[in-house]
């Protein structure tokens, strides 16, 4: 009887001990799998950034081209500009020199 006590003592026990680890057991795996999922939220969150980002940056990319494209279009413009002056400037001499000989008369 003696033995038998004992025998139940220790399956008990075991049972306690298995059961305790299997507890802890469980309760890694849920903090594991906490971890993850907190880990799975914040690579969604940073994805969705970098998207956001190289959206942003195909954007200034296209302000930038189209800001080259407008300041070509004013070099040109300006350029175009300069010639029709310098050609006014070219006229008036030679109206200048032309006129010249007449207020000399006067």
């Amino acid at each position: 009887l003696n033995i038998l006590d004992t025998l139940q003592k220790l399956d008990v026990s075991m049972k306690k001990e298995r059961r305790e680890e299997m507890e802890k057991s469980l309760g890694r795996e849920k903090r594991m799998h906490e971890e993850l999922k907190k880990e799975r939220v914040e690579k969604e969150e940073l994805e969705k950034r970098m998207e956001e980002m190289r959206e942003e940056s195909d954007a200034l990319k296209d302000d930038v081209e189209s800001m080259r494209e407008d300041l070509t279009k004013e070099r040109l413009e300006n350029a175009d500009l300069t010639k029709k002056l310098e050609e006014i400037r070219m006229e008036s001499d030679t109206l200048k020199q032309y006129m010249q000989p007449m207020k000399d008369d006067l």
